[in-house]
């Protein structure tokens, strides 16, 4: 047998950072992050403590990990032509990827509102403002132009409304897919928006 290549040892790491993230977010999003430890996503994922700690420092930066990938798949489906200007159609087309992602992944979801509802210690220990701030701000700014260019009256308003009603939809069907009908909501959103 011959030895493993670089691009072989990457894939190996790739494929155990997937699954230790993976095991995690459920056993956080089941049980809240406090409620876990190290030792439990290590045997949840069949991998050694120590070897754990090769892919995160700590559980805090494992959550950061989980967050941030579940923002950089959001982000992924806003203006999804990269030019900076949201259309109609590309507003559309996020809040509906953004429905289909929350449908796919509620455990993701459930753990994102437990965190923003969690103290501000903790949020703080995972997500400094600045971080927050890089995330939220080119969606506000798209989303501001987007309503100025639509001539609504006080954009900045507008947006405010559009993440609340966004993040409320998130959050109740999160914790309780069946308090929520997407598939009448969506189309509605879309009317309103688009």
């Amino acid at each position: 047998m011959s030895p493993r290549t670089s691009k072989q040892f990457e894939q190996i790491r790739t494929s155990r950072r997937t699954l230790i993230i993976k095991h995690a977010m459920t056993l956080f999003a089941d049980r809240g992050p406090a409620n876990v430890s190290i030792n439990e996503i290590a045997a949840a994922a069949k991998i050694s403590k120590g070897l754990m700690y090769n892919y995160f420092k700590s559980k805090e930066a494992l959550l950061k990990a989980i967050i941030l990938e579940g923002f950089s798949e959001i982000t992924e489906i806003f203006d999804p032509d990269r030019d900076g200007v949201l259309t109609r159609d590309e507003l559309a087309f996020f809040i509906h990827a953004l429905f289909g992602k929350l449908r796919k992944n509620k455990k993701f979801w459930r753990l994102y509102f437990m965190v923003m509802f969690q103290s501000q210690h903790l949020i703080k220990k995972i997500l400094t403002e600045n971080e927050m701030n890089d995330i939220a701000q080119p969606f506000f700014t798209k989303l501001i132009n987007y309503f100025t260019t639509r001539k609504i009256k006080y954009p900045e308003h507008e947006l405010m409304l559009f993440h609340c009603l966004m993040d409320g939809i998130c959050m109740n069907y999160s914790m309780n897919p069946k308090s929520i009908d997407l598939d009448k909501l969506e189309p509605l959103i879309i009317k309103r928006y688009c």
